[in-house]
């Protein structure tokens, strides 16, 4: 009931004859009339402010929906003064989640860059001066005025409260005003200040009346200095109007629920709604009109806005004064006005605010019902709203997971999770929205707030109660004799790897990289020009990135694209054309108008042209960066490397193979120069050239010596020798480790396609001593199963060699023990006869056709670290090893909003252990993903399988989607999933939907004819929860659900969700018998008040 003091109940208790009035309000909030809006604050230059400009952006104090006061906190970590205790959240200074009733501490969340709610926050210990600034719509802003006579300043004090305060204002000539300042603020966290015609106070006004006009508010406070941050939910300025003149009259609507005849009280939830008809008559003062935005807000007419706030009342003397009766507070939603200037307008309370915003995506688990309600509310910072349970209450079931349904709104997502629980949501005439378990509101030892009587109700000869009763009408809702509960219960395959599944899976995707075509200056921000190249030269020509916009990575500056390049020739009149495309629908429409060559082939082609959009993106630094790599290689051949066993090669080495495409010269426009290509065109597979490079890093005085070297490789699919169905197949490259200075002596790892191999295994090791002597190294290669097998043309090989070298006493070389890892497959070997000394050279090898090589490593390692997992022992375990890549542990952090780039290990800081063959444009691919369930997920990691070529630099893995960034690892272009080998995966254990069980009341033993009464749930998930429910509904709502409408004399006071008593003997209703609650008000004010109610029995 509404709160008013025991003279105004006397009043419509006792009085026979009342005198009535209305009046009202009608409150503009500027900040939502007002498209152009500059927020400023000062102060904020500080380590965190880029992260603070995201997590809480200066904007959001003016946008739509503000918390109506403070308690919704996001976390921050400050320094300890203590160990655990920190300045601005200490321990115990916020609520648990699970509590199940209203907090008395502020609700603690992490801020985010995706979260819905935000609110702006200060620099830690200092002082604050923010501003709001407004413009018109011209196309050259011009300053808008906005009339206001109300400025509202609310602070989040759950961070801290302002020692002080100001608010001052800029008027149309510049002049800046102080309007007031204060040293307090109230319970909701506000400082206000009111327009009283002649001057500015803290004091609100009997009746609001002109205004005054600015064009910036500005307000500072002074930071407590105790290790605290100021935050502010909303700055605003207000403009009121008294509209107790122009009411004609108007009706409120107010419900705990539709009433739908149901045997349940609580089914769909439902808003109060006004209808309120106003008149200006007097015109030559104000006029109603709807408000163009475009137009200057002239303070003398009054204006018909969505969300404009409309206060009504009820104005009653009680004896000494009039007092108004506040009736809530109603959001405008629609209007219509007549030719006469009047309107019409219908109007929500704050409960429209859920129905307009689209709930955030959320998923809890185990958490009381109260509880979801309070996370989703606090989750678009709607703060006004207050729980009340029973002090012993059984009614508040703990949910298993409870998770928004995409697409639906805040309101509909509370709809069925209060129908299931039977809890009561309605806003009060406070703008509270009262949230009621059904053991407090249904609790028949409550107190009856009012009497209904239809004869005069006596007490000790003083009247207590005159009738009120002008009509009533009783009804008796029969149901059945039994309940039946459907209920389900959601669940997952559990929290094990091994029992979890892909909760999305990558359509094909690839990843594009290719060497920088011309040199790019430190300040070039036109175009970067790329070589896109691939381990298939035959689709070489026609690479394109395959995004319109993303990033790329050179050296260690990333450089944000926004469109590509195409060159065609018009089907119309054969004019060449070069366009920037950047966007799909771009691309097709220039395809279809681009002209074919003589073989049907579209001429519409990528130039290789990247538009820049941003040079050092993602926080990194702009530099000059050239097609040269850091790789110097020196090429000797023939080399020969016959082996034991091998027929001699009795023909001339200078011999070559005739195919046209053997020349190098005809591929160099192909493969770009980040691809080293060595070649061997003579008929000998047993005479290889090789490309020695030599690694300063490397020191070869250890003893014990333990080694790390190895390359990326892959054939060419074009290279032809001419004989029958040997078209780019007969190849063979591989790569030397203690190389000789001529790259003949050496460990040779041969590598050969699988059609040209001369013996059963594609992988064999051969040793070249200094004499020349070619032998074969005994491998682990002794079955099917252990031999690697496939070697083909167009696919890249990870050749990765570890070695240790092993010395007796007297530091004599004893072994040489070297592991090899072919994509990961495992090859073990020792060579214990006249080992080979350790050398800082490795070879590039081959020995028929064209093998190209992305990049050589070398380096020492340590035998055992407990710094780095790269030791011997540790890489030497492994049954599968390939290495990464040198951007394998570079990194991208998204956790603030802006992505920030971490170079981690690179080409530079490996001191030359690392060689690469150009300059290398990769790319990354930022990728925002919805899991293939409707149902949410919880996701444990995001993986690229055995695909080392790919790096996942962040991700960012939540219940129903993800966010993730990878980046070519390697220098051409590569698959992120194809369907086949490569997956890109979100792997978690998906909430799926339980079997429907149900629970009856039905004894299993009775024979007595069954009338079950349905109840179908959603959100009920347990059998205890089914039978609490059941139960509830069997002892109070089964065949009792009597309800009573009745129309009553006027009476502004009465409020849903009240206790009242009905006195009506002829009705067999009396206030000692049964109690009802109010489920419906209706009042309405015309020449009076006027009211109806709908109750139920309880």
């Amino acid at each position: 009931m509404i709160t008013v003091s025991n003279a105004v109940k006397d009043v419509f208790k006792k009085e026979y004859s009342i005198v009535v009035s209305t009046g009202g309000t009608i409150e503009y909030n500027l900040n939502n009339m007002v498209d152009k809006i500059t927020a400023k604050s000062s102060g904020t230059d500080h380590a965190l402010s880029n992260a603070f400009k995201n997590l809480f952006p200066i904007d959001s104090i003016y946008s739509s929906y503000r918390p109506l006061k403070p308690g919704i906190k996001y976390y921050i970590y400050t320094s300890e003064t203590s160990p655990g205790v920190q300045t601005d959240t200490p321990p115990n200074s916020f609520e648990a989640p699970r509590s199940i009733g209203m907090p008395t501490k502020p609700r603690l969340y992490y801020p985010g860059p995706d979260t819905t709610y935000k609110y702006w926050l200060g620099p830690k210990n200092q002082n604050i001066d923010i501003s709001l600034e407004y413009f018109d719509n011209e196309t050259v802003p011009g300053a808008k005025l906005v009339p206001c006579n109300k400025i509202i300043a609310r602070f989040e004090t759950s961070h801290d409260t302002p020692t002080s305060w100001t608010i001052k204002a800029v008027k149309s000539d510049n002049t800046e005003v102080t309007l007031a300042t204060g040293s307090s603020i109230n319970s909701n966290g506000e400082a206000i200040v009111y327009y009283n015609g002649t001057s500015w106070s803290t004091t609100e006004p009997t009746t609001y009346s002109t205004t005054q006009s600015f064009k910036k508010i500005s307000l500072s406070a002074i930071n407590s200095n105790t290790g605290k941050f100021l935050a502010v939910l909303e700055l605003s300025p207000r403009w009121v109007i008294d509209i107790s003149e122009d009411i004609q009259d108007f009706e409120i609507a107010k419900e705990t629920t539709i009433n739908d005849d149901s045997i349940l009280p609580v089914g769909t939830l439902s808003s109060n709604l006004l209808s309120l008809n106003i008149a200006k008559f007097d015109e030559s003062n104000n006029i109603v009109q709807e408000y163009n935005r475009d137009s200057a807000i002239d303070p003398t007419v009054m204006y018909l806005d969505k969300n404009a706030i409309v206060s009504p009342y009820i104005v009653v003397n009680d004896g000494s004064s009039d007092v108004k009766i506040q009736q809530g507070k109603y959001y405008m939603v629609e209007w219509s006005m007549s030719e006469f200037g009047s309107a019409s307008i219908r109007a929500l309370d704050s409960s429209k605010i859920l129905q307009d915003t689209v709930a955030p995506l959320i998923l809890v688990q185990d958490m009381p019902v109260t509880a979801i309600i309070r996370r989703v509310l606090d989750s678009i910072g709607y703060s006004n709203y207050n729980i009340n349970i029973a002090n012993d209450d059984k009614s508040i079931p703990v949910v298993r997971y409870f998770w928004t349904k995409d697409g639906q709104t805040v309101w509909e997502c509370l709809q069925d999770l209060c129908r299931d629980m039977q809890i009561n949501m309605f806003v009060d005439n406070n703008d509270i929205m009262q949230i009621y378990s059904r053991d407090a509101i249904y609790d028949s030892e409550r107190t009856q707030d009012w009497i209904f009587t239809n004869e005069e109700i006596s007490s000790g000869g003083s009247v207590s109660y005159i009738p009120n009763i002008i009509s009533l009408n009783k009804k008796e809702r029969v149901a059945g004799n039994s309940v039946k509960v459907l209920w389900s219960a959601p669940g997952v395959s559990g929290y094990v790897a091994n029992n979890a599944a892909p909760v999305w899976i990558s359509s094909e995707d690839g990843l594009a990289a290719g060497n920088l075509a011309t040199n790019l200056n430190s300040t070039e921000t036109g175009y970067i020009n790329i070589n896109l190249q691939s381990v298939d030269q035959l689709i070489d020509s026609n690479l394109v990135i395959p995004d319109f916009s993303g990033f790329l990575l050179i050296d260690t500056e990333v450089i944000e694209y926004e469109g590509l390049e195409f060159e065609y020739y018009k089907s119309s009149d054969n004019a060449k054309q070069t366009v920037l495309i950047t966007n799909p629908s771009d691309f097709w429409k220039h395809y279809s108008l681009a002209k074919t060559d003589a073989q049907n082939i579209n001429t519409f082609k990528a130039s290789g042209r990247y538009k820049i959009k941003k040079r050092a993106a993602l926080g990194t630094s702009a530099k000059a960066h050239n097609g040269s790599g850091n790789a110097v290689v020196s090429l000797y051949g023939p080399i020969d490397l016959t082996a034991p066993g091998d027929a001699p090669f009795k023909g001339d080495l200078n011999q070559i193979y005739s195919s046209a495409k053997n020349v190098w010269d005809a591929k160099s426009p192909k493969i770009g120069k980040s691809f080293y290509p060595v070649t061997n065109f003579d008929k000998s597979k047993s005479h290889y050239t090789s490309g020695v490079v030599a690694f300063d890093s490397i020191t070869t005085s250890s003893k014990p010596g333990f080694y790390s070297m190895g390359t990326r490789m892959f054939f060419d699919n074009q290279f032809d020798t001419g004989l029958k169905d040997s078209y780019s197949t007969d190849q063979i490259g591989g790569f030397t480790i203690f190389a000789g200075d001529n790259g003949k002596k050496g460990y040779h790892v041969v590598v050969s396609t699988t059609a040209g191999s001369r013996s059963s295994k594609d992988i064999k090791i051969l040793k070249t001593t200094s004499s020349g002597l070619t032998t074969v190294i005994k491998d682990s290669q002794t079955n099917a199963v252990s031999t690697f097998a496939g070697v083909y043309a167009a696919q890249s090989y990870n050749v990765d060699v570890l070695v240790k070298s092993t010395y007796n006493t007297g530091g004599t070389l004893t072994k040489n023990t070297i592991t090899i890892f072919i994509n990961g497959f495992r090859i073990d070997a020792e060579d214990l006869a006249s080992p080979l000394a350790p050398s800082n050279k490795v070879g590039l090898l081959c020995g028929q056709g064209i093998v190209y090589y992305d990049y050589v490593y070398g380096l020492n390692i340590p035998e055992k670290s407990n710094l780095t997992d790269i030791d011997y022992t540790s890489l030497n375990s492994k049954g599968s090893y390939k290495y990464n890549g040198v951007y394998s542990d570079d990194t991208i952090s998204m956790l603030f909003g802006d992505l920030i780039y971490s170079a981690g290990e690179t080409r530079d800081s490996r001191n030359g252990s690392l060689k690469e063959f150009g300059s290398v444009v990769r790319q990354i691919k930022r990728i925002k993903i919805r899991y293939d369930s409707a149902n949410p997920a919880i996701p444990l990691y995001l993986s690229s399988g055995v695909n080392k070529n790919v790096n996942i630099m962040s991700s960012k893995l939540q219940p129903f989607t993800a966010e993730m960034l990878v980046m070519n690892n390697t220098s051409g272009f590569v698959n992120l999933a194809d369907g086949q080998y490569n997956t890109f995966q979100v792997v978690g254990t998906p909430v799926v939907d339980g079997g429907v069980v149900e629970y009856s009341t039905d004894s299993p033993d009775s024979r007595a004819k069954k009338y079950p009464v349905q109840f179908d749930s959603t959100w009920i998930q347990s059998a205890i929860d089914a039978k609490s429910i059941a139960d509830w509904i069997t002892s109070t709502q089964l065949n009792k659900g009597q309800s009573v409408e009745m129309e009553v004399f006027g009476n502004p006071l009465i409020t849903p969700g009240d206790i009242i008593g009905i006195n009506y003997p002829l009705q067999d209703l009396s206030v000692s018998n049964k109690k009802y609650i109010v489920t419906s008000v209706r009042l309405g004010f015309s020449q009076g008040v006027n009211t109806s109610i709908v109750c139920r029995a309880i």
